[in-house]
């Protein structure tokens, strides 16, 4: 039985995936409206929903590695840096309490990532580079399958079932939580 932490997380992350491919299925069409109807197209109204795309899927992804570190770390979300921090721990192995969550790739990529949703937060539209968006979205095509390999590996981690006592326990548990 799924720990309901993962059966949420799951969900979380099949979300964030069907985000990518509406942003993906948003950008061909964009794309073909340039292409066939250059006088229709809008570069800002592109960049826009594409941004906001992008955005939105990696916050979906921070806030997965957010309930994993609450839950399993006691992690407390304060100042100004703690969405860099955050990401940075899950990149490590807590020895004793749990393995990586993500790989360092993910990590370096979530980084990138995380910038670019700061710009997006915290400026205009119109200030959104063509190259810019590109490039994030590039970054998200590769950071949602490598999440989603990372998290699946930490997850049957930490509910492997513990021999000693029947398949009773998991990881989870030994590492301090509760499990139904």
């Amino acid at each position: 039985m799924t720990h309901p932490l993962f059966a949420r997380l799951d969900r979380q992350l099949a979300r964030a995936k069907e985000e990518l491919a509406h942003i993906e299925a948003a950008e061909q069409r964009e794309l073909r409206l340039k292409r066939n109807a250059p006088r229709n197209y809008d570069q800002w109204a592109h960049n826009a929903s594409i941004a906001e795309g992008i955005r939105a899927t990696y916050s979906g992804l921070e806030s997965i590695l957010e309930a994993i570190a609450k839950e399993i770390d006691d992690f407390v979300s304060t100042g100004d840096s703690w969405h860099a921090e955050l990401v940075e721990t899950m990149a490590f192995d807590l020895s004793g309490t749990r393995p990586a969550v993500i790989s360092k790739t993910t990590r370096e990529l979530m980084d990138e990532l995380r910038r670019f949703r700061h710009i997006v937060n915290h400026k205009y539209a119109l200030e959104l580079k063509r190259s810019l968006v590109r490039k994030n979205l590039n970054l998200l095509r590769k950071c949602v399958p490598l999440f989603e390999k990372d998290y699946s590996k930490f997850v049957r981690v930490m509910t492997k079932e513990d021999d000693h006592d029947g398949g009773r326990s998991s990881s989870l548990r030994r590492a301090g939580r509760r499990q139904p």
